[in-house]
């Protein structure tokens, strides 16, 4: 049976949740490595924390860090089992992977597909070849932008976002959104301009918008096993961040379990013969009710605590097959309800009516919860910081 040592990448939220995975499955305390410390993991009792700065930039000091790490930490013929919370360490421990001279898993897809993944223009081709729904997009640059909408003749309101956000995020524009929506192709032509005359040079993804207010997004958050087996878990979100930097960001979701969601979500995994950790984002538009894939992030998003409310521990159940070779196919074992807006009684006056009995349904309140708030992990300090951290974001998302 293979031993694996548990090495956590990054000291974000997604990164927190990994380290309270692992001391539920199995009351240990996982290593985590960072740059720094950040707030999910001030005055934590779950995780081994280890920093350096740079890590998450300079690959040598990301080789470094790890493999001190590992000689510090690991029994003899320990593998070291990586979790990602984004695609930038993702792609620091691929490109990193020839220089670590001990036995690694990495609970991801390939290199390629991982790229397809994460670089959108790449996804909807991907997608359109597989005969995937997702939504019409044209990719547009500073030089064709205003021959390629004219010639798109789009009909409706539209979507519009960095093809590259990491890039576009480090570009100096004061006004600068997550994804813009707009009336038309004129007004899309006018906030492209507005972009490139700023003098911005990357691309971006111009789509038709698809209709649906709270309620019309859904998660699948799972896992596929070495030899295909899925294991899946769904939500969908009944609110949703709003603000320019942020909008699209769920803030509460619930259990679902749409079969067309489950269905089209498998058949993305399958048909790019898939392996390991992913989180498929979709949408159903409220005008024709299709159902449209978004994306599909090679790893788990950062709201997969949903997944253990729901009874599913993904990453027990990777650990599980790595080690013994027990390849499960699950889904939510009970309704849950999971906020990233605390205290609830702030989420429920942003919550649409129509959805308030489902949060006070009994059963999905005994399994509802936030990712930070962790009960063996609340002493007074962290307790204090996390809500004062609370107070400001709702502040910032809601004025209050």
């Amino acid at each position: 049976m293979q031993r694996l040592l548990v090495m956590i990448l990054g000291t974000d939220s997604n990164s927190y949740t990994a380290a309270r995975a692992i001391h539920e499955a199995y009351g240990e305390t996982p290593l985590v490595l960072g740059a720094g410390v950040l707030l999910p993991f001030v005055h934590s009792r779950i995780a081994k924390v280890m920093t350096r700065p740079g890590f998450s930039k300079e690959k040598a000091t990301f080789v470094e860090l790890v493999k001190e790490a590992y000689e510090k930490e690991a029994n003899e013929g320990d593998a070291a089992f990586f979790l990602v919370p984004n695609e930038d360490y993702l792609f620091m421990l691929y490109a990193a992977e020839d220089q670590l001279d001990f036995p690694i898993v990495i609970s991801y897809p390939n290199e390629a597909l991982a790229h397809i993944m994460t670089e959108k223009g790449k996804f909807y081709k991907k997608m359109n070849e597989l005969g995937l729904p997702v939504p019409e997009t044209v990719r547009v640059s500073p030089d064709d932008y205003e021959f390629l909408m004219d010639d798109w003749k789009a009909t409706g309101s539209i979507f519009m976002k960095a093809e590259d956000y990491t890039r576009f995020e480090a570009f100096d524009l004061p006004d600068r959104q997550k994804g813009y929506h707009v009336a038309d192709v004129e007004e899309a032509c006018h906030a492209l301009e507005h972009i490139y005359q700023a003098g911005y040079k990357g691309d971006f993804l111009v789509q038709q918008f698809i209709e649906g207010g709270a309620g019309s997004e859904y998660s699948v958050t799972g896992y596929c096993t070495a030899d295909g087996q899925i294991s899946m878990v769904q939500a969908r979100a009944i609110l949703s961040d709003m603000r320019p930097k942020w909008v699209g960001n769920h803030l509460i979701l619930i259990d679902s379990d749409d079969e067309e969601v489950f269905a089209l979500a498998q058949e993305l995994i399958q048909k790019t013969d898939y392996y390991g950790f992913f989180n498929v984002d979709l949408k159903r538009d409220s005008n024709t009710g299709k159902l449209y894939i978004l994306e599909c992030n090679p790893r788990l998003g950062r709201s997969f605590e949903y997944t253990s409310l729901a009874g599913v521990n993904m990453i027990e159940l990777a650990i599980e097959a790595e080690t013994k070779g027990i390849y499960q196919s699950l889904r939510q074992q009970h309704p849950f309800a999971w906020y990233d807006v605390v205290p609830e009684e702030v989420a429920r006056v942003h919550v649409e009516e129509k959805f308030l009995p489902l949060l006070d349904d009994p059963e999905r309140r005994a399994h509802s919860g936030s990712s930070l708030y962790y009960e063996k992990d609340l002493g007074v300090l962290r307790r204090y910081k996390l809500q004062a951290a609370d107070w400001k974001t709702n502040r910032e998302r809601f004025g209050e």
